[in-house]
């Protein structure tokens, strides 16, 4: 059997492997959230796991998970999406869950990935000798090696790029307020004179040293664009803040 299938069918095919299979062995390169029960990867199986713990992308909750229920090493170079089982093998671009590259599912959700089913008796020995070596040059992970992951999912998470699909940068805010959060955002909120309840908010930013002041644009200069109005351009040091900000500049 040689089949084509498509990101979303990987966890059906590979349950449905595991049904006359009592072996497995996963070479899958990033872990995010729910991976282990999605996959129905129970405690003391006969299931080896090498992914890529250095990478960054590993969710690290999820592998603590799983160094509980079943044999997993870490390998640094490793990049394969290889599920094998006795019955067949799955091999393509489907991590094993689709936040495995420390980006939330949401924002993975129209990433199209693609795999390739075979039973074919040759190629499962081939799988399993490359496997075989893969795991005797992978390391057992250590605790320190989970502090560490644990730091660079954050890092990562702060760079990954966003996916989901909002009307407006506001709603997109609302949807994930860390969306922006390691970016550079200057944005101009107006208004003369501000309303008390704008004037209490604007201090509450600036006293938690969420604002920088980078100058104030006379009225002239913001004749042409904004009519009526005073400006001030801010760079915001976090996305929280920035969201409070834009709300700020509704409120206004």
């Amino acid at each position: 059997m040689l089949k084509f299938i498509e990101g979303d069918r990987l966890i059906g095919e590979f349950q449905d492997l595991m049904k006359e299979s009592a072996t497995a062995d996963l070479a899958v390169a990033f872990w995010g959230q729910d991976s282990a029960s999605r996959l129905h990867i129970q405690k003391g199986s006969r299931t080896r796991i090498i992914c890529n713990l250095e990478s960054g992308a590993c969710n690290p909750k999820e592998i603590r998970k799983l160094r509980g229920l079943i044999n997993i090493k870490t390998h640094e170079d490793l990049h394969a999406k290889v599920y094998c089982t006795e019955k067949g093998a799955i091999i393509g671009s489907s991590n094993a869950s689709t936040n495995g590259l420390a980006i939330l599912a949401s924002d993975a959700a129209g990433w199209r990935e693609a795999n390739i089913v075979v039973d074919d008796r040759e190629i499962l020995v081939a799988i399993t000798g490359w496997f075989n070596k893969i795991w005797g040059e992978a390391r057992t992970i250590q605790d320190s090696d989970l502090l560490q992951a644990e730091k660079l999912w954050e890092k990562r998470r702060q760079i990954a790029p966003g996916r989901q699909k909002a009307k407006s940068l506001i709603e997109a805010l609302k949807n994930d307020a860390e969306l922006l959060e390691s970016t550079n955002i200057y944005c101009i909120v107006y208004r003369q004179p501000l309303d008390p309840g704008a004037k209490k908010k604007w201090k509450k930013l600036s006293d938690r040293g969420n604002l920088t002041t980078h100058g104030l644009i006379s009225q002239s200069d913001l004749s042409k664009q904004i009519r009526g109005s005073s400006a001030a351009i801010l760079k915001i040091k976090n996305t929280r803040a920035l969201t409070h900000t834009f709300m700020f500049q509704m409120m206004c």
